[in-house]
């Protein structure tokens, strides 16, 4: 986990990226950030930029339009998923009012192996299973034999908290913003989030002091065929801790997550793959493909999109997947 950016609503941003990865280029992108006449800043490689070659170095600079939060992670191959993200906080009005703000809460998954290594092995099966979850960048191993949980120490009894999670049992919380969206605040106990949303709920610590824990469960797929949102080998104890002041030292476990009948799982017929055999090699294991508009993508790192545009040049590659809006406002 990378650093946390804090802003306020209209700053400008100024953030240079020095890529010290020797063997692999990186483009770092801004979540959510809609890029307002700085369409080269959204930095998706291949779209609006080529990756920063190793040792070089790139400044990105945009306007914060937006209020609420977000993430910004490396958008080359797999680099994310190794820890090149952090959190963005641009500071604005909100639709409740509260006391203190405890900052971004960004939860995601974790492989022992690297992304690049998962994904090879990944390539002729199911995507992989994640080794741990994490809150705030740390969680116990699923052992509980190494690790430590974040702990979100010294609500005071009768305050009003905001917290940011990005992906508490005992307390209700109001949600008042989802993505960059204020909305019309609402009381629940649980949030389904979808990779890459955000939201901001405001937590009022009115329980007797203690340790309370904070869960994230990932919903299991009703069958082996399925559409869950993955697999973990630690689901069920992925946890952050929420201390009250003057709380005793223990922590008070509370087994329960949203029933699968509340999810509304969707229905496909299973995709199976097939392509010419051969005479003379043995035929290999079908990979998984993913498509858009029936074929694969192929994106061109040294020749971005945008530099089609700037160069009116409309003798797209099919598999860039392009689709032309030619008229405004339409």
């Amino acid at each position: 986990m990378s650093t946390h950016f804090f802003m306020d609503w209209g700053d400008t941003l100024e953030i240079t990226v020095v890529n010290q990865i020797i063997t692999d280029g990186v483009s770092m992108h801004w979540h959510g950030i809609v890029q307002k006449e700085s369409n080269t800043m959204d930095c998706v490689n291949g779209i609006t930029e080529c990756p920063i070659t190793p040792g070089s170095s790139k400044i990105y600079k945009f306007l914060a339009t937006q209020h609420g939060t977000s993430w910004y992670q490396s958008h080359h191959a797999a680099q994310y998923g190794d820890g090149v993200l952090g959190s963005i906080v641009i500071n604005g009005p909100a639709s409740l009012n509260y006391d203190y703000d405890l900052g971004p809460l960004p939860i995601t998954d974790f492989y022992y192996k690297s992304t690049y290594e998962e994904g090879l092995l990944s390539v002729t099966k199911d995507p992989p299973k994640a080794d741990n979850g994490l809150i705030n960048g740390t969680n116990r191993n699923p052992h509980k034999t190494a690790g430590a949980y974040n702990h979100v120490s010294g609500p005071v009894p009768g305050a009003k908290y905001r917290l940011r999670i990005i992906n508490t049992n005992y307390h209700s919380f109001q949600v008042i913003q989802t993505d960059f969206v204020p909305i019309q605040p609402y009381v629940t106990n649980t949030i389904f989030i979808a990779i890459g949303q955000r939201y901001n709920a405001i937590i009022t610590a009115d329980q007797t002091p203690s340790n309370d824990r904070f869960s994230a469960i990932v919903p299991r797929p009703p069958t082996q065929k399925g559409f869950g949102c993955g697999q973990n080998a630690n689901n069920g104890s992925i946890n952050a801790i929420f201390s009250y002041q003057a709380a005793k030292t223990r922590v008070s476990w509370h087994e329960k997550s949203v029933p699968e009948h509340e999810f509304v799982w969707p229905t496909a017929q299973e995709l199976v793959v097939t392509g010419p055999g051969s005479n003379s090699l043995p035929k290999a294991p079908a990979p998984y493909i993913w498509s858009i508009n029936d074929t694969y993508m192929e994106i061109e790192w040294g020749k971005p999109t945008l530099q089609y545009v700037a160069q009116e040049n409309k003798d797209y590659n099919v598999h860039q997947s392009i689709i032309e809006l030619p008229d405004a406002n339409v």
